[in-house]
């Protein structure tokens, strides 16, 4: 019994599958990490893109309301991302001028394998001048 043990504890034999068993979930939580992260930052930019797109469409139609503001926002971003999204749209008073505030708050879920869920909060904020 113990010259099976001792030629055991020597042999090589199944100790690269051994390592490849214990570093192989942690190369695919970096792996499916990364992909979340990099869907994190696709949608932020998203919604960012659409709040200065929307920004410009102010800018040239100065008599929109809160509401179009936000339906124009979530038209845009319905093609790309199901993010929901709280857009609001505020002015205010500089001088002869004002200046829009458009603002989106949204949450991201994110999933990474064998790490608890998680929600990450963003912003996204533009400001535009209204000339009268």
């Amino acid at each position: 019994m113990s010259g099976f043990l001792s030629r055991f504890a020597v042999s090589k034999a199944g100790a690269s599958a051994l390592e490849y068993a214990i570093l192989l979930p942690v190369f695919v939580m970096l792996l499916l990490g990364t992909v979340q992260l990099g869907l994190l930052f696709y949608q932020a930019g998203t919604v960012q893109h659409a709040l200065e797109e929307t920004a410009r469409d102010v800018m040239v139609a100065q008599e929109m309301t809160p509401s179009q503001v936000e339906s124009v926002i979530r038209g845009r971003l319905e093609k790309f991302t199901s993010v929901d999204v709280l857009v609001t749209y505020s002015v205010q008073a500089v001088g002869d001028a004002s200046v829009a505030h458009v603002n989106a708050t949204f949450t991201l879920d994110l999933f990474i394998p064998f790490v608890p869920a998680f929600s990450v909060p963003m912003a996204a904020h533009t400001s535009i001048p209204i000339v009268p």
